[in-house]
């Protein structure tokens, strides 16, 4: 299974691309590379909710999102639950 991913905004302004993303995880993935946002380099991302699944105790988990160190992908810093959605704005070009 793989991440869904969902783009709930775009938009460009200053050379910098600009970004609101939701991924739905699959329970295996930890990372979704620049390129399948539409972006060559990751300059900035910040999360913006909680993730949730079926399981009522990660629900107050959170997703540590990191850009990794050639900007080219963000890292979830485990892999989620499978169902459960995480949702970031993230910055880049």
């Amino acid at each position: 299974m793989a991440l869904t991913i969902s783009e709930d905004f775009r938009m460009t302004a200053g050379g910098k691309a600009f970004r609101f993303m939701k991924i739905t995880h699959d329970e295996t993935t930890s990372s979704i590379s620049a390129a399948s946002m539409d972006l060559d380099y990751i300059d900035f991302v910040a999360d913006c909710g909680t993730y949730y699944s079926s399981d009522i105790a990660s629900v107050a988990n959170r997703v540590v999102l990191s850009i990794i160190t050639d900007n080219t992908a963000i890292d979830f810093g485990l892999p989620a639950k499978a169902a459960s959605t995480t949702r970031f704005f993230v910055i880049g070009w």
